[in-house]
């Protein structure tokens, strides 16, 4: 390396380079690497939709989302009990997640994010207000 070249002092004073000093450190770089010899990687081009024969994502039947969503509440369980919430199950979490949705099932999106966002406290007041309800 360079005698010039020294990002330690960027980092011994606590800082973060300027536009200018990056574009700098980033020509300085580029040379060394020139001057070793050092060629850069190819780019992998992204390929086009049209050649691509398989659809992105498949649809799942309605059995195997079934067991994804009980996989996630299953997860989402074991998390809780990682946090002392020794008694909870994956059937707690659905019970607690179905009971936002009244009126009719929600958007497969809505429910793996309300699954996995699920925090403690909304967990423990769901819980406490079906205690009560008895």
């Amino acid at each position: 390396m360079s005698e010039g070249y020294k990002p330690e002092a960027a980092i011994d004073q606590e800082r973060e380079l300027t536009w200018e000093e990056e574009q700098e450190l980033a020509q300085r770089m580029a040379a060394e690497e020139e001057e070793q010899g050092v060629q850069a990687e190819p780019v992998p081009a992204i390929p086009d939709e049209a050649e691509d024969s398989e659809p992105f994502a498949t649809s799942l039947s309605e059995q195997e989302l079934t067991k994804e969503l009980e996989r996630l509440c299953q997860s989402k369980a074991a998390e809780l009990r990682m946090l002392g919430y020794e008694q909870v199950t994956g059937t707690d979490v659905w019970q607690c997640i179905a009971a936002k949705y009244k009126k009719g099932a929600p958007p497969l999106y809505q429910l793996v994010n309300d699954i996995l966002s699920l925090k403690p406290t909304a967990f423990m007041n769901w819980l406490m207000i079906n205690a009560y309800k008895g």
